[in-house]
């Protein structure tokens, strides 16, 4: 699986759905963060693939920074696709180079998903929607004010909607 995209705020909430879809499915299973950014971090990812837990059935690794791990990190992805027993979630600001074709194949981890800033309308849509999923409303007007205050930061408006919430107005 590869999830990337400058929206952070939606790629790590892809992230931690895709983490509480993985431990529901398994919940004896194990979940690993390995940060390419690290020295170590092939060698944790190797010795964690290769030692699940005592009664786990499957391991799920969650990878942050794999552009560090460059042509190693590929060819490792390249023997998890055919480990029935890991699992392997690769986090990223962007999509990676063609060393990672893997990722993309059909049939190589359930999915791939790519979150960019979501611009005018689409950004609307998406904060309307957030704030309908928390049980929060917001008027039109509200939204409007967010929208031209909070251009392109999804993170910044969320937290403005929370605090609408609780009764505040909106900054400007």
């Amino acid at each position: 699986m590869h999830v990337y995209g400058d929206n952070s705020y939606r790629r790590n909430r892809a992230v931690r759905e895709i983490v509480a879809q993985y431990q529901k499915k398994y919940p004896d299973g194990t979940v690993g963060h390995i940060d390419c950014n690290d020295d170590d971090a092939l060698v944790k990812l190797e010795s964690f693939a290769a030692a699940p837990g005592l009664f786990a059935k499957s391991s799920l690794a969650i990878i942050r920074s794999p552009e560090e791990g460059g042509k190693e990190l590929a060819k490792l992805l390249k023997t998890f696709a055919e480990t029935k027993h890991v699992t392997v979630l690769v986090v990223a600001d962007k999509k990676l180079p063609k060393d990672f074709a893997v990722l993309y194949e059909k049939g190589v981890g359930p999915v791939h998903a790519e979150f960019e800033q979501p611009e005018g309308i689409e950004f609307l849509k998406f904060l309307k929607a957030d704030a309908a999923e928390r049980g929060i409303k917001i008027s039109d007007a509200q939204l409007k004010a967010l929208g031209e205050v909070y251009s392109g930061d999804t993170w910044g408006a969320v937290t403005e909607i929370e605090r609408v919430a609780g009764g505040g107005e909106v900054q400007q």
